[in-house]
This record gives structure tokens, C-alpha cells and sequence, in this order.
């Protein structure tokens, strides 16, 4: 045993003595002074986050590269300054042991509970490596305890209570896996009938603290087991927030509020029922919010993690956030474990899951088991294996052994316990009504879906969650037979089963009447009296009993209701009118319906599972839909499943390729949520050739399966094809939803997506829908639109509302799903592919005859996605490489479609700069264009001979060759294919631009100078060749080669002069005047370069005169060309980087006017979504800002300036940000070299740590792409020599320099662009690690 004594804390740190002792503290003692701040190897402040909750919070984990050293001396620290080597010594090393620490949990000496001391370590490992485990009694003097003879004995039958606290979003997510894998591993032990005499309870939905409190009090185990309340329990609360904590949430606080749970209320819950006697143990396996979870998986996967947003805790946690297992172990004096640190998602699950093992088919007592468990889980995390804390004196000789099970008890082997994995917002929905919970008018639930989908899954998940409430089950038909074909048939069968019910067969004893046996149920349901006299019997003594509960399961009624159409937004189609015609195919089945839903029901439930809605009266019998399992849930479930787990598990793992996850991407995304066609997935990775033919699986194509015999339909897919089909019938001919669905299914899934009403710009979906207008009219026979501005503007906004309509109403009947991702905003519309298949096949054949609605999709669609990217190239001047490379793979499904072979190819080009493919990826391509080229129909055209050209390049790059321009564009002018060709002129374009923007500036010379060398100065010059000659321009000055650049500029204006009057082509002419304002930016930013490297002031004065000039011929062209409000404010932003605008050279007023000139335009910039004007804006800003710096120096002296120069750091990183997802590697190094000459201004301490860090990796990054503004100054050179002194200043490693940019780029609070790289991954797109690393050892020598 070891004791806290005489602890104490003040501005020096803690100091307490250790007390040990051995056989329960009645042995030898010895005792041993802790002073942790005195001590010489302490280092207390390297380690005070382990007892600061909110530190710990953000500390970086200590498995992460670089923490080596840091977890080494951490297991150093614990063992000779936190324990002291004379405790060490005398602790009991030998064998696995347990060591009980007795403090007071009222005294400051709580604080020792937040050390790791598992994590104490000498030369031969960890006291987790010799099985110790340690017990903490928190019992303080005079606390109230459950007497040891009146708790419940070890061998007493058992009783697991598991409450699970999801929200109404489903989230935590985890919790799905931890229901699912703990409590199957008790039904294991359990429920088979021969094994141990436990039974179990789950509350998973709703979990507010009545409803806890209602699963606490009523704790009991089914009447089946006379045990006469002989029995022992286990309490197991699952949530996310603070650990050693938990919280419910609230239903009268604020939406989305959760309030904690104090030990008091759960002691007083758990007293009322007596249950505080029978509580021997309390799982609490709350993790804190920052724990790394199944997200960062989803994330590895590219699999969205959330549908919304956790909600809050409501009240902070104090510095001791293990509150509820502490008082709860003092209060009752029984064990607790619970959680202090973070550990993972799946770590905590599997190793609760073993210590469940252990403890209750081994015999070991918690400590050993808890030991046993840590040992076996060896993939856990170092701090994870510190995580697990035990709380309470009489954990330390805990055993629960309950009995054997005398007899199979079959209310738990036919309702066995809850594991369903997903549909969280039917369940959610679903369980309000058979919880009982509110006021709700229902009778029950219809649970309806396409086939396969889960909806028995959910409905046997329901009856397992609350069969506790009934008194009576009753399914029909029975586990294990289908539902009979004939509505007649299946009437007798479900009639004769309810007759079997005590409480329907005294109603025919009152009236003297015989019931009815099987064979003559059918003349007994013909005669309409005493069918009549039936329903009244059912509608009283059973929907009405107040006494017996029942609880109908009526499972699969799709061969009873028929496949009529019903009209939009009528009562009848919507349910909402009792009197409605319903939709059974008998007559019979509607009045029998009705008995058991027409009054509203004290406790008895009607569950229906059904193909489609059944459209009953919506107060009594809702609808519920069963959708898609959302993105994440389909992860999880898939993770589940024998086969196609280990697939993903060996994907998930550091070493994994990229092929091996961008598998289970596609397996995900084709299965789109379906659990049928995931398990026909997992039956297909069982087979010895299934990785081979999931991949064949995953990438052909839904209208080509079942073409190739080798390959037939799966027969899930059928079955979703068949009820697609059905749930159309459904819909009147002329209802607008079969266009929705039609342009829906041939619309990517990433343009699935319906925007907010604010978006500048609207979603492709929302276009699409607009330019159907005419075919909409022609379907539904809509008015016209109305005339005039206003009226198209109303017409857009009714346009929206009306499709918003359609989606809500068509995901109602499960033909796609709506999910809302965390921002609120944008809807994400899913539609299973096999459904988008059957789509299609069914209404080609009577909507879309001719394909001139899907030709008017592709058109809007090609528009929408190529069409941008087209503006994009062929005018871009900076960055966005990002935004274009991902905008090609939108566009080019719909120009296969449409065989918009042009830019097709075009873009194909531009994708081939991509940096460092991988060899899949350009294999992947090659096939394409093979098959592309094969596909032109015209062999004589140029698109046919450019095609083969490319080809011909790819090849080459194939066989590890670097091919010219040359190779594509020919020997100069003089080529009947290439000269005055758009699409040789966009390639090449493409091909040099993608390539400087990606930092490969040599290569892209050498590519440009291939085919220049051909192109005599004195001969007449194609436009072809005058693009690639100002693209060359723009590489030389990136590289330096100013004076060069310089010389060749005249000549290329030369060449440009006349280009208007060459030719009467309108497009060549524009083309041409694209090219001379590059030009003229080309030559504004050699001269402001040459400016800077002036020796004297008269060539400064010079240069920046004539970049001014070329500067006011931009803003000319502003005016030719029309306003456009983001490039007359790109255009001021560029003034104000390159110093141009004399207003720079104002006072304070002056330059706060010009910041809020850039300020006024923000919203504007923002909502185009270019991130590229965005980072520049806050680029300028930081330049403002550091003018301001320099007057104040002025007026007050050098530390007046700070606080500027500290906004203008400020701004810069969230201009860097926004670089890391769409700027150039130039674009990131020289923003990381502003910010370490700001922070070198602002002299702040605090900031030491990371200038160097900005300094190196912009040079770094110019070794890499060879950029003259990156080159290594002799400043920087000289200020890292003498930093060298000084021990940790500079990092050592190429890791460490990008954990420290990490550091800063995603410090507390702030969140990565979506699309940004991170530092390594900007050095690995650059250049291999072996580059890298000789780039970085260079760059230390040098310096």
C-alpha cells in the first residue's frame, strides 16, 4: 500500500511524502520525500500538463515522431523525482501485482491522481511491462458507504446496464462501436443458453437524465429469473467530454446543451430501486473530447465523420474532472473504472472489451483483469496504457462470478442484446414512440426503406431496447418464415396469432363463444359480423388494456399493400387524413389496422416494417424512413464485418499503400451505405482472389453489370433495382419528382449538393434544376416565368423552395437521402447507385426518349465545372493550381458524356503536371486516353492527331523519359496541327503554368525551351509559340534570370503587335490580348525585383518607375473590360504587395483608409471562393500594418512598432493558411520568410521558438524549386550560426522544422482550409525524402 502524507503546494510546487507498505499496510513501512520542484531531475514545468486537464487537452501525443526522447525521460521523471527511487525499490516487481494508493480525494493531494505512475520506468521497461496495476482509495472520513454484508455476494446472478449517451445527431460515434463489440462480447458469455446466468439492458436514445434515471430505478432482471432480487449489477455510462465524468442531455436547458451528472443524483436514483446495494462495480468510460477517435480514421478514408455538431458541455470542467468516478467510488464504496487521459476510440473499446472478459470467465479480480488486459492490448498507445484508472479500496479483491445458467431463458435468447451498428435517426425517431417517452398520440411505427437496407435490423433493435416495457411480443410472421404471398393468407395467419393471447380469448369466454382454430379462421374472418365483433374485441382488450403491454411486430407487409400513385401534398398521400383509403390490398387489413391504431393506445405498440410508407394516419402510425447508413456509420459497419475489416484494418495502418485505401474508398462509396451490399463485399474479400475482384467490382460501371457472365448482378443490387422500380410507381406520371431523379442520377455524387440561399455562386444541382425550366413546364404544365428582374428573381427563389420540396419529399420515400453536413448549410443529396441505375432504365424509356434532357444536363454540367476551369487557365496569373486540378475531375465525366473530346484532352494535359503521381494514377490515365483516342470518331481531325500526340508523351514519361513540348506541339511553326489550334495553345498553356505553379521551375524551362529552339526569332511566330514564350518569361523571372527576361520581353511584344489584325477570329484575338497583359505583369514584377537588387538609388528609382507604368496599363485593361469588382480589387491588392500605390506612403489616416478599402470588398472575395485573392488581401493588409509599424518607430521609438508588426504576423498566417490549400510552393515559402521577419521585429520571447523554423522552410522550399525569392540570405546564414549555441533553437531534423510550422499553422483554435496540405506534405510533392533530406542537410551546413 502506498499513502499520500503532508501534501503541499505553493509557487515552488508540490511536495508530499510517500508511505509504503506491504500485506494492506500492516507490514514493514517506509516512507520516502517527494519535492518535485527541488528535485535536481524533475523539470516540473516540462510536465505540469499531466495534471492540467485543459493542457493535456492540446499536448502532443508522445507516440508522434520526435517524442522519442521526451517519453523516455518522462518514464525517468515518474520513477526517480514522482515516485523516488526508494519506493521504486521496494515495490513489488516480480509478479503482477496490485498496489492500493490511499490519499484524500477532499485534500489538495488530489492532484497526485493525474500522474502516470504506470508509465515509471528504468532500463528493463515500464511498471505496465511488470503487470502492476494500481488501485486508488478515495474513501474520505465519514463518508457514507453500503455496509460490505449488505452488498450483493460475487456469485450472485448478474445484471449489466449499459447506457450509452448519443446525442440526437449520433454522435459520439465510438459509442456505436463500444454498444456493439462489448456487449456482444457478454452475449457471448451469457446468452447461448449453456453459459453464465447474466442479463443485460441498454439505453442508447434519448438519454436525458429522467430517462436515466427510469433505466437505473427499474433495473431489473426479466420475471422469468426467480431469484427472488438475489442479484448483483454492473453499471457501464459511455459518453465523450471530460473524463471520469458524464452528462446527459437536456431536455429543458438549451438545444444542444448536455448537463453533467453528479454522484449524488445517481446515488439517489440507484438507492430508490435498491440497486445501490446490488452496484458492485461501475464502468464509466467517458473520454475527453481531444481523444483521438474514429474520426481521424474517417478523415484517412476520406470518409465524412459527423452529420452535425456535439453539442456543448454546459458547465466547464474544473481542474478535477474525474468528479463522478471519484465521488461515486467514495459514496457508494464500490469499484469504479473509469478513464483520466485520452486514449483512442478503438483502443478504449478493446481494451473494456477484455477487461469484460477476464473479469467475468477468468475469476481474476479487477486489478488483474485490468492488467491482463493492458497487456494483451499491445497495440495501445503509450498513454493510452496510463489511462485506465480504478477507484475504490474494494477493487483490489473484486471478483464477480455469477452462476451458470440452470435453463436457456427465452426472453433473452429470443431478444438478445443490443448491437445494431448505425441508423441512428430512425432509432431516434423510432424510440421516443416505444419508450413511451412525451406525449406522443402514436400507436407505433411503420419502419419503411428500400430492400435490404436494415429495417428488421431496427426493428428487432427496438424490441431489444425496450421488451422490458411489455408484458407481450408478438411478431408475425415468426423469426425465421417469410410473410405469405396472399393477403388472405398472411390476414389468418397474423389473426390466428393474435388470438392466442389470454386477453383476446376471454372476450369469446364472456360471450360463450368458441375460438376459432386455424382451419376455420377463414370462414370465421368472411363473416363480416364476426370479423367486426374481432376488431372491437382487439381494439378494447388490447390496443386499450391498461394492465398487459403489447408489443406487435408486423414484419415485412410489402405483398399486402399495393403500388398505387399518390398525389404530392395531399392528405391522403401524406397520411394525415384517417378517412384516406388506405393502402392495403384486402380491405381486411385496413379495418384490422385501424383497431389497433384509431384510439390512442395507454402502452400498447404496433411496429410495421414495409417496402414503401403506408401513408396512415400520421398521429397514430408515423412513417419513419430507414435511409442509407450515413457515411460514417457505413465505415463502422463495415469494420465490423469479418472480411472486408481486415481489409480496412490493413489499410489503416502507417505502412499501408495508397491503393489499399483508395480500395475501401471505393468499395464505400459504391456500396453508398447499403449493409446488404457491404456484406455481399465482405462475402467477396473471404474468397482467396476477393481483393483482386473488389477492385473489378468497385470500378465498373452499374449499367454494365451483369454484361459479363464472369461477373453477374449481385443479388442485392437486383433487389434494390426492383424496389427502386416499385417505390416509381408510386409516383403520378406528371409529378416534377421524375425529372429531380432523373438529372439526379446522372449528376456525380460530389454535385449532390444543395447550397444555402446566401451563396453568390449556386451549386450545380440548383442550375440544373433552373435550366430544366422548359422540360418541367412540358411534364407538370407550369405557367410561364414572370417577366423582369424582380420576377427572375422571385422565380429562382420559388425555383429553390420547390426543390428543396421534391428532395425532402423523395428522401421521405427513401429514393435519396439528405444529409446535413457540420456547417448546416449545404445538403448533401445520396443516391445508391443501383437506384440511379434503375432510374435511368425506367425512365429513358418514356421521359427522355430522344436524350435531349440528358444532353441539356451535361450542357449546364460542362458549363458549370469546365467552364470554370477554362476562365481559370487560360487568365490566371497566380496560383490556384489547387482549385484547378480539382475541378478536372468534376468536369471530365460529363465531357466523356457529351464527347467534348477538345477539352477533354485539354484538361488531360493540365492533369498530367499533377506533382509526383503515383504509378497507379498515371496508368490510369494512359487507359483513358487509350480508350478516348479509340473513341473519336474522325481520324483525320486534330483532336484525333493531338490525342495521339499526348499519347505519345505519356508514353515517354512511362518509360522514365522527361519529354519536351516538342513531343506534343512539333518542330516549330510550320505544323498543320498545332499552328492556329486553341487546343495546342490551352495545352501547352497548361501543361508550362502547371508546372511552375508546382515548383518544378527548371523542368518546366527545359520543357518550354524543347520546342522554342525550333522557332526561328526572324519568321512570323504562331500564337502557339507566343504563349509558350510568355510562359517561359514568367519562369525566368521565378528563377531569377531577370536581365534575361528582361531582353526577350520586346521581342515577345513584338511578336504580339499586330495580333488583333492577323486574324478576324474573335477568340484568337482575345487569346492574343490574354498574352499581352501577362506580358505586361510579367515585365511590372521584373522590374520591381530588379528594383530591390538596385545598387544605387537612381536604378531603384528607375525600375520602380517603369513597373508603376506597366501597373497603370493593368488597370487600364479594368476598363476595357468592363467592371469586375475582383479584379479591379486584385488589381489594388497587387499595388499595394509590390509598393506601387503611393498611398503606402500616406500617414496612419491614409493608410487606415486603405485598409478598409480592401476590408469593403472581403465578403465579395469570399464568396467567390477564390482563396488565392483571399490570401493575398491578408497579405496586403500585413504590408499596411507594417507601414504603420514604421510611423510609429518614428514618432515614438522601437518598441512603439510591436503591436503592429505583430498584426501584420497575424494576418500573414491567415494568408498562409490559405496558401497550404491553393498556393504555390513560391507563394507558401515566401509568406513563411514574412512572418519570420515580423516576428524578428516584434521581439517577443514567445516567438523564438518558431522563427527559425519560418526562415528555414522558406529556403528550404527555394533549394527545392530553385526560386530567386527563396534563396538562402547571408542574414539568415549568420543569425543560425550563432543560434547553433544554444541548445533547441534550431531544428535538427526535417521533421522537427515541420512540427514546428505545424505547431503554428494549427495551433489551438485554428482549423486547416479544407484541401490544405500540411508542411510534409508540400516538401513530398515537391521532391522524394531522400531529396529533402540532402536539400535540409545542405542548408545546415551552410549556415
Amino acid at each position: 500500500m502506498l499513502e499520500v502524507l503532508n501534501f503541499s503546494k505553493d509557487e515552488n510546487g508540490p511536495r508530499w511524502r510517500w508511505r509504503i507498505s506491504g500485506g494492506g499496510g500492516s507490514g514493514e513501512r517506509h516512507e520516502s520525500q517527494v519535492d518535485l520542484k527541488a528535485s535536481a531531475e524533475s523539470h516540473l514545468e516540462n510536465y505540469d500538463f499531466l495534471t492540467d486537464l485543459h493542457k493535456f487537452m492540446w499536448h502532443r501525443r508522445l507516440d508522434e515522431a520526435g517524442e522519442a526522447n521526451t517519453l523516455r525521460r518522462l518514464g525517468h521523471w515518474l520513477r526517480t523525482s514522482v515516485l523516488t527511487q526508494e519506493i521504486w525499490d521496494r515495490l513489488p516487481l516480480g509478479r503482477p501485482s496490485t498496489v492500493l494508493i490511499r490519499l484524500d480525494p477532499d485534500g489538495p493531494e488530489r492532484e497526485v491522481l493525474g500522474y502516470p505512475l504506470l508509465l515509471a520506468a528504468d532500463a528493463h521497461g515500464s511498471l505496465v511491462d511488470r503487470g502492476l496495476t494500481f488501485v486508488h482509495d478515495v474513501a474520505a472520513k465519514g463518508s457514507s458507504r453500503v455496509e460490505p454484508a449488505r452488498r450483493a455476494e460475487a456469485d450472485a446472478p448478474l445484471h449489466l446496464v449499459g447506457v450509452f449517451n448519443r446525442t440526437m445527431a449520433g454522435e459520439p460515434l465510438d459509442l456505436h462501436a463500444e454498444q456493439s463489440q462489448v456487449f456482444a462480447k457478454v452475449r457471448d458469455i451469457a446468452a447461448d443458453g449453456s453459459g453464465l446466468d447474466i442479463t443485460t439492458r441498454t439505453l442508447s436514445y434519448h438519454v436525458t437524465h429522467d430517462q436515466l434515471k427510469d433505466q437505473v430505478q427499474s433495473a431489473k432482471r426479466s420475471d422469468s429469473r426467480r431469484d427472488s432480487g438475489r442479484w448483483q449489477m454492473i453499471l457501464h455510462l459511455a459518453d465523450r467530454g471530460v473524463a471520469g465524468s458524464w452528462s446527459a442531455v437536456s431536455r429543458t436547458g438549451a438545444a444542444g446543451t448536455k448537463s453533467p451528472l453528479s454522484a449524488r443524483e445517481l446515488v439517489k436514483m440507484l438507492a430508490t430501486g435498491g440497486n445501490d446495494q446490488r452496484l458492485r462495480l461501475a464502468v464509466i468510460t467517458t473520454r475527453p473530447a481531444s481523444s483521438p477517435s474514429i474520426a481521424d480514421q474517417l478523415e484517412m478514408f476520406r470518409v465524412p465523420s459527423h452529420l452535425a455538431l456535439e453539442p456543448r458541455t454546459s458547465v466547464s470542467p474544473g481542474p478535477d474532472g474525474d468528479g463522478l468516478a471519484v465521488e461515486l467510488a467514495r459514496s457508494l464504496g464500490c469499484a469504479v473504472l473509469a478513464f483520466r487521459h485520452r486514449i483512442g476510440d478503438q483502443a478504449a473499446v478493446a481494451f473494456i472489451t477484455k477487461v469484460y472478459d477476464y473479469l467475468l470467465t477468468q475469476g481474476l479480480t479487477l486489478p488483474r483483469a485490468v492488467g491482463a488486459a493492458l497487456a494483451e492490448c499491445r497495440t495501445l498507445k503509450t498513454l493510452d496504457l496510463a489511462a485506465p484508472v480504478i477507484y475504490g479500496a474494494d477493487a483490489c479483491g473484486l471478483v464477480v462470478e455469477p452462476p451458470p445458467l440452470r435453463s436457456p431463458d427465452p426472453p433473452t435468447l429470443k431478444h438478445p442484446a443490443c448491437s445494431l451498428i448505425g441508423h441512428h435517426d430512425p432509432m431516434w425517431k423510432a424510440s421516443e414512440i416505444f419508450a413511451r417517452i412525451g406525449g406522443s398520440e402514436a400507436n407505433g411505427a411503420v419502419l419503411h426503406g428500400m430492400t435490404g437496407v436494415g429495417k428488421e435490423a431496427c426493428a428487432r433493435e427496438l424490441i431489444g431496447q425496450y421488451v422490458h416495457r411489455y408484458r407481450h411480443v408478438v411478431e408475425y410472421p415468426p423469426e425465421g418464415r417469410q410473410m405469405e404471398a396472399e393477403p388472405w393468407e398472411a390476414l389468418c395467419g397474423f389473426v390466428g396469432v393474435l388470438l392466442e393471447q389470454s386477453a383476446l380469448r376471454q372476450a369469446f369466454e364472456i360471450r360463450e363463444e368458441r375460438v376459432p382454430t386455424q382451419k376455420q379462421l377463414g370462414d370465421f374472418l368472411a363473416d363480416d359480423t364476426a370479423f367486426e365483433r374481432l376488431c372491437n374485441d382487439i381494439d378494447e382488450r388490447l390496443t386499450n388494456n391498461n394492465t398487459e403491454y403489447f408489443l406487435f411486430f408486423l414484419r415485412d407487409v410489402g405483398n399486402l399493400i399495393a403500388q398505387t400513385p399518390r398525389e404530392l401534398g395531399t392528405p391522403s398521400a401524406n397520411g394525415h387524413d384517417p378517412a384516406a383509403v388506405g393502402p392495403w390490398l384486402d380491405p381486411h387489413w385496413q379495418r384490422l389496422i385501424n383497431a389497433m391504431t384509431a384510439h390512442r393506445a395507454p402502452g400498447t405498440r404496433l411496429l410495421i416494417t414495409s417496402p414503401l410508407p403506408l401513408h396512415l394516419d400520421q398521429r397514430r402510425m408515423p412513417d419513419v424512413p430507414v435511409p442509407l447508413l450515413s457515411p460514417a456509420e457505413a465505415f463502422l459497419y463495415a469494420q465490423s464485418l469479418p472480411d472486408l475489416g481486415g481489409i480496412i484494418s490493413a489499410a489503416s495502418r502507417d505502412v499501408a499503400g495508397e491503393d489499399q485505401r483508395k480500395l475501401v474508398h471505393i468499395v464505400l462509396a459504391r456500396a453508398e451505405g447499403h449493409p446488404g451490399l457491404l456484406r455481399f463485399a465482405d462475402k467477396v474479400a473471404s474468397e482467396p482472389d476477393g481483393t483482386e475482384r473488389l477492385q473489378r467490382l468497385a470500378t465498373v460501371d452499374g449499367d454494365a453489370l451483369g454484361q459479363d457472365t464472369a461477373e453477374p448482378i449481385p443479388d442485392d443490387w437486383r433487389l434494390i433495382e426492383e424496389w427502386a422500380v416499385g417505390a416509381l410507381r408510386c409516383i403520378p406520371r406528371r409529378d416534377p419528382r421524375h425529372l429531380l431523379l432523373l438529372a439526379l442520377s446522372w449528376l456525380s455524387s460530389r454535385h449532390r449538393v444543395l447550397h444555402p440561399d446566401d451563396d453568390c455562386a449556386p451549386g450545380l444541382l440548383a442550375e440544373v434544376w433552373a435550366g430544366l425550366r422548359g422540360h418541367r413546364q412540358r411534364l407538370v404544365g407550369q405557367v410561364p416565368d414572370p417577366e423582369g428582374t424582380e420576377g427572375e428573381v422571385s422565380s429562382a427563389s420559388e425555383e429553390k423552395d420547390e426543390l428543396r420540396r421534391l428532395l425532402e419529399s423523395l428522401a421521405d420515400d427513401c429514393l435519396v437521402d439528405c444529409l446535413l453536413p457540420t456547417d448546416g448549410m449545404h445538403v448533401k443529396v445520396r443516391m445508391q447507385p443501383a437506384v440511379a441505375t434503375a432510374v435511368r432504365r425506367h425512365h429513358e424509356t418514356w421521359l427522355d426518349t430522344d436524350g435531349s434532357l440528358r444532353a441539356e444536363v451535361d450542357r449546364i454540367a460542362i458549363r458549370h465545372t469546365a467552364g470554370r476551369v477554362k476562365v481559370a487557365l487560360r487568365h490566371r496569373t497566380h496560383g490556384r493550381t489547387a482549385d484547378v486540378q480539382r475541378l478536372i475531375p468534376e468536369a471530365m465525366p460529363y465531357l466523356e458524356r457529351a464527347s467534348d473530346w477538345e477539352t477533354w484532352l485539354h484538361f488531360v494535359a493540365v492533369r498530367m503536371t499533377r506533382p509526383r503521381r503515383g504509378p497507379r494514377g498515371l496508368d490510369d490515365t494512359v487507359r483513358k486516353l487509350e480508350r478516348v483516342t479509340a473513341d473519336i470518331r474522325d481520324k483525320g481531325s486534330d483532336q484525333f492527331k493531338m490525342a495521339h500526340r499526348l499519347g505519345s508523351v505519356f508514353k515517354a514519361i512511362d518509360e522514365g523519359e522527361r519529354p519536351g513540348l516538342s513531343v506534343l506541339l512539333g518542330k516549330g511553326p510550320g505544323d498543320p496541327v498545332v499552328d492556329d489550334s486553341p487546343l495546342a495553345m490551352a495545352m501547352s498553356v497548361g501543361i508550362l503554368s502547371g508546372l511552375r505553379d508546382t515548383g518544378r521551375l527548371s523542368l518546366a524551362r527545359e520543357v518550354a525551351l524543347d520546342y522554342l529552339k525550333f522557332c526561328d526569332s526572324g519568321t512570323r511566330a504562331s500564337l502557339v509559340a507566343d504563349a509558350v514564350e510568355v510562359e517561359l518569361l514568367r519562369v525566368m523571372v521565378d528563377e531569377g534570370k531577370l536581365s534575361d527576361a528582361l531582353n526577350r520581353i520586346p521581342l515577345a511584344f513584338e511578336s504580339l503587335a499586330d495580333v488583333r489584325f492577323r486574324d478576324a477570329v474573335h477568340s484568337r484575338w482575345a487569346d492574343g490580348e490574354i498574352l499581352r497583359k501577362k506580358l505586361f505583369t510579367i515585365r511590372r514584377d521584373t522590374h520591381i525585383q530588379l528594383a530591390e537588387a538596385a545598387a544605387d538609388g537612381t536604378a531603384y528609382t528607375r525600375h520602380l518607375r517603369l513597373a508603376r507604368a506597366d501597373h497603370e496599363r493593368l488597370g487600364q485593361y479594368l476598363v476595357l473590360e468592363g467592371p469586375d469588382t475582383i479584379e479591379e480589387h486584385l488589381h489594388t491588392v497587387e499595388g499595394c504587395l509590390l509598393a506601387l500605390d503611393v498611398r503606402l506612403s500616406g500617414d496612419r489616416d491614409e493608410l487606415e483608409k486603405y485598409d478598409d478599402e480592401l476590408v469593403s470588398c472581403l465578403r465579395v472575395v469570399e464568396h467567390s471562393g477564390d482563396v488565392i485573392v483571399q490570401a493575398m488581401t491578408d497579405a496586403a493588409r500585413a504590408r499596411i500594418k507594417r507601414e504603420q509599424a514604421a510611423r510609429a518607430i518614428e514618432l515614438n521609438g522601437e518598441r512603439a512598432g510591436h503591436s503592429a508588426m505583430q498584426a501584420a504576423r497575424d494576418y500573414e498566417l491567415k494568408a498562409l493558411r490559405l496558401l497550404y490549400a491553393q498556393g504555390t510552393p513560391m507563394d507558401i515559402g515566401a509568406c513563411h520568410r514574412r512572418i519570420g521577419d515580423d516576428q524578428l521585429a516584434c521581439e517577443h520571447e514567445s516567438l523564438k521558438r518558431s522563427t527559425p523554423a519560418h526562415h528555414m522552410y522558406a529556403a528550404l522550399l527555394g533549394r527545392l524549386t530553385g526560386a530567386h525569392v527563396l534563396r538562402q540570405r547571408d542574414s539568415d546564414s549568420a543569425r543560425w550560426r550563432r543560434d547553433r549555441s544554444e541548445r533547441g533553437v534550431l531544428p535538427a531534423t526535417v521533421e522537427e522544422l515541420c512540427g514546428r510550422v505545424r505547431e503554428v499553422l494549427f495551433a489551438k483554435g485554428k482549423e486547416s482550409v479544407p484541401g490544405a496540405l500540411d508542411p510534409e506534405g508540400v516538401l513530398r510533392k515537391l521532391a522524394d525524402d531522400g531529396q529533402v533530406e540532402r536539400a535540409f542537410r545542405g542548408l545546415s551546413a551552410e549556415s
